[in-house]
């Protein structure tokens, strides 16, 4: 189970109530905007209040104009005087007299309620959203009240006044920024996550929290896309509607890091510059799961309804998946534990289709959506060139690849063969997915064929064509 999986299973019907306070984005992807999403998606019910109407779209920001103190004041009263938040996130500012009037208003919260802080200081188009003389007063007036800071690197060198601490330097910097805000009275447990998006490292993304217990590094493959605008937003509603539900700091980041890497992974263009990250695309997987187990059922029943369909049964036994959009891992792919097997010339199931049942074609799977995000689909059935030849006769797109080619290190990791294969003979192919692939086997790898689509009901059917 995923954890979000595990979130959705943990909160099941509590009422998590969410303050956000912040920019308003009228192209939807940051700010207040983005937090009600965000807060929504997750469970909670969002609230907002403005800081700033911002003039931007996916081009950047063009213009800001700030709420009056005395209406943010307003506001902020009348909120929080009303309903009893679970958590509140606070992101854009703008103002050192709205950095005053939230430190003001905020400090008369239960001490249990976790405030969350982004200190958004600039756009992605490098618009200024802080003034300079509102740092100090976010340090004195603001910082004692709040339980998690999420800046990323350049955010968090500007709070600590330390150029020298950049990206190189993460880790340390976020020891400090803990050392610094723990020196600062509060009666509040703290925790500082600086993420690590600004590090310039072409591969990898860091986000590394600090806590009383030390510190904890989450990292993953930098995703190939320009479309982030709002994973700042996005990240820090995310961790407060996570710990306002009761879920500790260390397990609400390990969580919200798997929920913006899906959010980015998800990321589409909307316009003609930097789009927003996809929040929804957890919605989207929640909303899937009960309809990929179903079309795994009614393709397992096809091949069992087939007379004969036994003889596309390999000695390992058949099995079937299917992926969830955006699907990242083993967990999001459903497959049959214990496999389809053969029973004389029919198949039967043994269980019925489970989410995380199967590396094998989970990997068949996965690798192919590299290339092909529409290619969900995978079964391994019997090589036979009769196959084939059918195959060809069908117009099948067709490839292959050899194990007798397979590096050395690919063959002493575990799990990574298909992987290199499935790869090899895409890439072979010009980067299109094939219908079939197949090898010829080696020392303890039975020949097979493996059959891609869309979805099972379409892999199956290329399957029974063969027959």
């Amino acid at each position: 189970m995923t954890p979000l999986s595990q979130w959705f299973k943990h909160i099941a019907t509590r009422e998590i109530k969410v303050l956000a306070i912040g920019g308003s984005d009228p192209s939807g992807g940051a700010g207040i905007q983005q937090d009600i999403r965000t807060i929504t998606v997750l469970g909670g019910y969002g609230t907002a209040i403005p800081t700033a109407l911002t003039i931007q779209n996916t081009l950047g920001v063009k213009d800001v104009a700030l709420v009056p103190p005395e209406t943010l004041s307003a506001q902020l009263e009348s909120c929080l005087s009303d309903i009893p938040f679970n958590a509140i996130k606070i992101g854009m500012m703008g103002s050192l007299e709205n950095v005053r009037v939230i430190g003001r208003l905020i400090k008369g919260l239960p001490p249990e309620t976790p405030i969350i802080l982004d200190p958004v200081m600039n756009s992605k188009n490098n618009k200024p959203l802080l003034e300079d003389s509102a740092i100090e007063v976010l340090k004195e007036e603001l910082l004692p009240h709040v339980s998690i800071i999420t800046p990323n690197i350049p955010e968090a060198s500007r709070l600590l006044d330390d150029p020298s601490l950049g990206a190189s330097r993460q880790e340390e910097l976020a020891r400090q920024l803990y050392r610094t805000l723990t020196k600062i009275p509060s009666n509040k447990e703290r925790a500082v996550i600086v993420k690590g998006g600004h590090s310039g490292e072409k591969d990898l993304v860091m986000d590394i929290l600090v806590d009383s217990e030390g510190t904890v590094s989450v990292g993953g493959a930098r995703i190939d896309t320009v479309h982030t605008h709002g994973t700042g937003c996005a990240f820090a509603s995310c961790l407060a509607t996570l710990v306002g539900g009761g879920l500790g700091v260390r397990e609400a980041f390990r969580t919200c890091r798997d929920f913006m890497e899906l959010s980015i992974v998800a990321s589409k263009g909307m316009g003609s510059g930097i789009g927003p990250v996809n929040t929804l695309a957890t919605y989207w997987q929640i909303v899937e799961r009960d309809k990929i187990l179903k079309l795994l059922k009614e393709a397992s029943s096809q091949l069992e309804k087939h007379p004969g369909a036994g003889r596309l049964a390999p000695e390992i036994q058949i099995n079937l998946g299917y992926a969830l959009p955006y699907a990242r891992t083993r967990e999001d792919v459903a497959a049959f534990p214990g496999r389809i097997v053969r029973v004389r010339d029919d198949l039967r199931h043994i269980e019925a289709p489970e989410f995380g049942a199967s590396s094998h074609v989970a990997n068949i799977i996965l690798t192919a959506m590299l290339y092909d995000p529409k290619k969900r689909s995978a079964m391994d059935i019997k090589m036979d060139e009769a196959f084939l030849k059918k195959g060809e006769a069908l117009g099948y797109k067709i490839a292959s690849f050899s194990r007798k080619d397979e590096p050395k290190v690919v063959k002493e990791a575990e799990g990574s063969s298909l992987v290199w294969g499935v790869k090899q003979a895409i890439e072979d192919s010009g980067g299109l997915v094939p219908d079939l692939i197949w090898d010829d086997g080696d020392l303890g790898k039975e020949p097979a064929i493996r059959v891609l689509g869309n979805d099972p009901l379409e892999v199956v059917k290329k399957a029974l064509r063969l027959l």
